[in-house]
């Protein structure tokens, strides 16, 4: 049995991962990611055992009762997706956003995402 391939982060940690790409595992704690700013990305298949059931995809950070974001997919494609996705945004946020510009500078916009700064002019 394979496991799903995971494309995440360095920073991102795969606690465990029991996502089989040709064998669905129709129980909770499939997946357990912990990101480098403490939260987690958990994912699930509820109700436990149900053909009839989906994945749940939950953000939290800190406890389980601090639940940013919850997503229920049937798609084992689009959960893997869902949570690349997840753990780029958390790992690669965008920090700062400004606008400049005067009478004597083009207008700009600056962008800062995680250590990268990027500067667009417009003439």
């Amino acid at each position: 049995m394979s496991l799903v391939d995971l494309k995440l982060a360095r920073s991102a940690r795969v606690i465990f991962n029991s996502l089989h790409v040709d064998r669905p595992n129709l129980t909770p704690d499939l997946l357990a990611i912990a990101l480098s700013d403490g939260r987690r990305i958990d994912v699930s298949w509820y109700p436990e055992h149900d053909p009839l059931g989906a994945y749940t995809i939950t953000v939290f950070k800190g406890s389980w009762e601090t639940k940013e974001r919850e997503i229920e997919e049937k798609s084992l494609g689009a959960v893997v997706k869902i949570v690349q996705a997840l753990a780029a945004a958390y790992e690669n946020p965008i920090r700062t956003v400004s606008w400049g510009g005067d009478d004597h500078e083009p207008p700009f916009a600056s962008f800062s995402c995680g250590s990268k700064e990027l500067q667009f002019e417009y003439a």
